[in-house]
């Protein structure tokens, strides 16, 4: 028993400081792929459906979070920090167009995104708005899409949803519908759970 033990043991302690080596290896690449940044890497983990080791991690300077991977077969290592990095910069801009907005009070939940890197442009490929719940939403869609008209944000997708008398309503625009009268933007409004 002693020995089962002990070879347990042993096995722990060195799965262990691999995955501190791999920890390692992880820093080195976020170092040498981000000079003049810094980055906590997290604990690494063993993902056995994709075949990789993975951890999470912060970049210091933004406080963008992404994970960074290494494949067990090919030994690659890869990450997400400019993606994340670039979602985190979308959704600061939509959000920067309502913060000081009376709306606001409206909306739950505000996410945009796009998939070019960002650019600062004001160019997106979809906003999301929750608003909030129980209440008839289309004069608050009227307004919101004012605001976006007005500050040059541009969009493929602005999706609206909320909830009402346990139901799900949603309404789907682009940047082309502003300007819609109020009853265009009830028409829009459907009921889809």
């Amino acid at each position: 028993m002693k020995k089962i033990a002990a070879l347990l043991i042993v096995i722990l302690i060195a799965g262990f400081a691999f995955l501190i080596l791999v920890r390692w290896e992880f820093a080195g690449h976020l170092k040498e792929s981000y000079p003049g940044k810094t980055f906590w890497v997290g604990f690494v983990m063993v993902d056995p459906i994709y075949g990789n080791f993975v951890s999470k991690v912060e970049c210091l300077e933004d406080y963008v979070t992404f994970t960074v991977t290494k494949s067990l077969k090919t030994k690659k290592i890869s990450d997400n920090y400019p993606p994340s990095k670039s979602q985190v910069q979308y959704n600061a801009m939509i959000r920067d167009v309502f913060k000081s907005s009376a709306i606001m009070g409206e909306i739950e939940s505000l996410t945009g995104g796009g998939k070019r890197s960002f650019d600062g442009s004001g160019n997106f490929d979809q906003i999301n708005f929750h608003l909030v719940d129980e209440k008839e939403h289309a004069f608050d869609i009227e307004t919101i899409l004012g605001i976006m008209d007005t500050s040059g944000i541009e969009a493929q997708k602005i999706i609206f949803t909320y909830e009402k008398e346990k139901h799900v309503y949603e309404a789907l625009f682009s940047s082309d519908d502003y300007g819609l009268e109020l009853d265009d933007i009830k028409k829009r409004i459907e009921k889809i759970k």
